[in-house]
């Protein structure tokens, strides 16, 4: 029971709500017509622009060779192994800094692949079960997050494999072989390139690396 000049509570309470109600439906318009997500190139263009790029870097390696062999000579596939080297050393890291994340989701992803296709054929329970000790002694050399797991194996393996590139690198030395030969190929190279401009920098590069130089460095870090 209302006394007259009074509107009941619910329609009061009603027209309070419209406006909000009519705020929520703006804010949810604007959200859905101002979509920030971003836009992805269809599949074909991408394929497209690949495909348009290869070309135009293969003319400008072939081109940028033809102009080396044409400064350099004979000397040239070393001046463009040794460029290559360079790029890829300043290029490889900040590649990996910026794809580290997918790099490794796309290994792990593959390496689970690979492994769950192994334990699918048996064989690694028909090892295990054949030989304990051995299957044991492997498992523990590629456990995860162990001292002596798989940390302590790819460095031994890493160990091995210099190891026998030294190994190889100081028999040719030894046997005048190729590789000397390539070893005197970039000595006449750099000799060409000789300046008296360079021969100082390099005189300077060459004092920064001194006995004294490094003894004040240390003496002023400590």
């Amino acid at each position: 029971m209302t006394l007259r000049g009074e509107a009941p509570a619910h329609d009061s309470d009603h027209l309070s709500q419209q406006p909000v109600e009519g705020k929520g439906r703006g804010v949810e318009r604007g959200s859905r017509g101002h979509d920030s997500t971003p836009r992805r190139l269809p599949f074909p263009v991408v394929v497209g622009l690949m495909l348009l790029a290869l070309p135009m870097l293969f003319l400008a390696g072939w081109w940028g060779y033809r102009f080396a062999v044409s400064w350099l000579g004979p000397f040239a596939p070393l001046a463009v192994a040794f460029v290559g080297a360079i790029a890829l050393a300043t290029i490889g890291p900040a590649l990996l800094v910026r794809y580290g994340t997918q790099l490794r989701a796309v290994v792990v992803h593959g390496a689970t692949w690979l492994w769950a296709k192994v334990e699918a054929t048996g064989v690694l329970q028909r090892i295990a079960a054949r030989y304990p000790r051995l299957s044991r002694f492997l498992a523990a050399r590629i456990a995860w997050g162990s001292a002596t797991g798989l940390s302590l194996t790819i460095g031994l393996v890493a160990l091995v494999v210099i190891g026998q590139v030294f190994l190889d690198l100081l028999l040719d030395v030894v046997t005048d072989s190729q590789v000397a030969g390539t070893d005197r190929r970039i000595l006449h190279l750099i000799e060409t390139l000789r300046t008296p401009e360079l021969d100082q920098i390099m005189y300077a590069l060459t004092y920064l690396g001194s006995v004294r130089v490094i003894l004040t460095l240390a003496a002023v870090i400590a």
